[in-house]
């Protein structure tokens, strides 16, 4: 898989309406989970040009290989007497600094390709001629936003922006100015279950951040919906639910 992030036709049913799907963090590793998240995308009941954005944005193959040795040095610990337990406790915290360390990576990377997704959007057939829905997860929600935020999109018609379990500030000040920029609707999906935007995301912002309280805006435009027990990587097999439950 290439290092910059291209823009993929996944199918497309005749229905006139482009529909750009981001995924978040470390959702693609390899091929394999490339083709699991199409076939999801495809089996979501959106209708029409159906795109998604690829990037690189992490894999957990390092991650669950370094968690698994961290666990077996700990069980050899175990049968050692005289433990030391600052030394466990800097063998954890290693580990999550590196976590937060590879999200952080990962944040400022989706930052630049929000901050450029205008360039990409212009490369797709008929985009003058149909409106243009965005659907991001994770990192991808937060890609959205910069989008919305940096760049000047009057030449094309930005219609509904999907956020799911977005890790996005909750808090800025600029969503009614993003929303200005669309036709349509924000549809916000968070889950004060989801773990990996409280453990990763606010710890490395330091901010609420939408996939776990939704879009602090109140607006008829603005649908804020929490999945209850939905964690992190629970909205892509949910798809087809969650924009019936958004339509509603």
């Amino acid at each position: 898989m290439s290092a910059t992030a291209k823009l993929k036709l996944i199918y497309d049913d005749g229905f006139p309406e482009i529909n750009v799907f981001i995924h978040g963090y470390r959702a693609i590793g390899s091929q394999s989970e490339y083709e699991t998240l199409c076939t999801q995308i495809a089996m979501s009941g959106i209708k029409g040009k159906i795109y998604i954005l690829f990037w690189k944005s992490g894999s957990w193959k390092f991650s669950k290989i370094q968690a698994l040795a961290l666990l077996r040095h700990l069980k050899d610990l175990r049968h050692i007497k005289n433990i030391n337990p600052w030394a466990i406790a800097g063998e954890v915290g290693i580990f999550a600094a590196t976590e937060i360390y590879h999200f952080k990576r990962m944040q400022s990377r989706a930052e630049n390709l929000g901050m450029n997704l205008k360039t990409r959007l212009m490369r797709i057939s008929k985009r003058y001629d149909m409106p243009i829905n965005l659907i991001g997860h994770s990192l991808g929600a937060r890609a959205i936003h910069y989008a919305l935020a940096y760049n000047d999109l009057s030449n094309l018609y930005i219609k509904d922006c999907y956020f799911l379990g977005g890790a996005a500030s909750a808090t800025d000040q600029d969503w009614e100015e993003c929303y200005d920029k669309t036709h349509g609707r924000f549809f916000c999906g968070y889950s004060k279950s989801d773990k990996v935007i409280s453990l990763l995301g606010e710890s490395v912002t330091f901010d609420s951040l939408i996939g776990r309280h939704g879009i602090p805006w109140e607006d008829q435009d603005v649908v804020n919906i929490e999945f209850k027990g939905f964690g992190h990587s629970c909205y892509w097999n949910n798809l087809e639910k969650a924009f019936k439950i958004f339509k509603k």
